[in-house]
């Protein structure tokens, strides 16, 4: 494939009405497969999915202003939209939902989103320390309570497990909320538990220089200053190219583990605000909006492409480790089900219509369902400085 393939042939700028129409098209393009994927009603679809976007254009700019008490977002099985404040709901956001009978705000949350990040990191990093070094893990703060989710697959570490977890907790929490990490923890055994690399294989997007072999896929561009490049995931080769090319891009900014499974590689040649949703189909990125629970995503990825369909986000911030990883990841979405990727799709991206949700990072089974890790597109550019090109 030629390299302007994957960047797209640029223009000018489109005009705001063609830049809404080419966004309109996007939707209805994803509302469609999504609706013949998941059998779901593509009307009922198209209204959830309209809903979401209109929700992400009012709220994000708000929860962006107010980031210091903002908890959490998202939607309730009903279809209706909540946001979530410690302390009083911030004025503005009252007025700006006023009339909105289907979003609703609430200041009643015990931590900010920060917080709980923050407690999450330090919990799941004292749990991997007690844990043998093929066990696996997934930690969970919620943000509104306090209370946090901890699995592991061994079960006689289990006590060991919940002392270190509230010792971390302890550390970590705000003062006025640490004394309340004993009751706040709960362990649970889930042998299923199991993180798969999907790196491993080969790439057909992002490869190793004059080497067809499949690695990883790039997700969004972004940019530096005035340079250009691509988002992938962090656990990616840091010496990729584009399609087999000679051009070797070298990876220059990444994430904390904290912060998600991300990296920048900075492009030679330049680019534009094209990712590929399909085989051969190129959109332009609209908007990286705030993920939300219950946000509808999409896939793609060079090895499986759209995979199985789309899902709804489960988690927006958790962690975990991937077995032939030597630390843990946080701040990583999760999906309700899988979509089916496999090893090569790392690094691509989590979309729906024109909105640009997320870097793929691999395949998790908890509960003894396959689900997918992803990264916030949107956390990862503020994590690593980058400021999103869009169309």
């Amino acid at each position: 494939m030629a390299m302007a393939a994957l960047w797209g042939w640029g223009g000018a700028s489109a005009a705001r009405a063609g830049d809404r129409d080419e966004a309109a098209e996007a939707l209805a393009v994803d509302v469609a497969r999504d609706a013949a994927e998941s059998g779901l009603d593509p009307d009922v679809l198209a209204e959830q999915v309209a809903f979401q976007v209109e929700v992400d254009a009012l709220l994000d700019p708000l929860i962006e202003k107010y980031a210091d008490t903002f908890a959490t977002a998202g939607f309730t099985d009903d279809g209706d939209a909540y946001v979530v404040f410690t302390g009083p709901v911030p004025r503005e956001v009252d007025a700006a939902i006023a009339g909105h009978l289907r979003i609703t705000a609430r200041g009643d949350a015990l931590l900010s989103e920060t917080e709980a990040a923050e407690i999450n990191e330090a919990v799941a990093q004292a749990v991997a320390d007690v844990l043998p070094d093929d066990g696996e893990l997934l930690t969970l703060v919620e943000p509104e309570t306090g209370e946090v989710e901890i699995a592991i697959t061994e079960g006689r570490s289990e006590s060991r497990v919940e002392v270190a977890a509230v010792e971390a907790y302890e550390e970590a929490a705000p003062d006025d909320v640490s004394d309340l990490a004993q009751d706040a923890v709960t362990v649970d055994v889930d042998r299923t538990l199991e993180n798969i690399d999907e790196a491993a294989s080969g790439g057909q997007l992002l490869a190793n220089r004059g080497n067809s072999s499949l690695r990883c896929t790039s997700a969004f561009t972004a940019k530096q200053g005035s340079n250009i490049g691509v988002l992938t995931a962090k656990h990616c080769p840091e010496n990729l190219t584009i399609n087999s090319g000679d051009n070797l891009y070298n990876a220059s900014l990444f994430t904390s583990n904290s912060a998600g499974d991300a990296q920048w590689h900075r492009s030679k040649t330049g680019g534009n605000a094209q990712f590929r949703y399909d085989w051969g189909k190129y959109r332009n990125v609209g908007a990286h909006p705030v993920l939300k629970v219950g946000t509808r995503v999409c896939r793609f990825g060079a090895a499986t492409g759209t995979g199985s369909g789309c899902d709804t986000v489960k988690y927006v911030s958790a962690c975990t480790k991937y077995p032939n990883l030597t630390y843990t990841i946080c701040d990583l979405a999760m999906t309700e089900s899988t979509t089916g990727s496999a090893g090569g799709d790392s690094g691509g991206p989590w979309f729906y219509g024109a909105n640009a949700y997320g870097i793929h990072s691999g395949t998790n089974v908890r509960d003894g369902y396959s689900r997918n890790w992803f990264t916030s597109s949107r956390k990862a550019l503020a994590a690593m400085g980058l400021k999103a090109v869009t169309g």
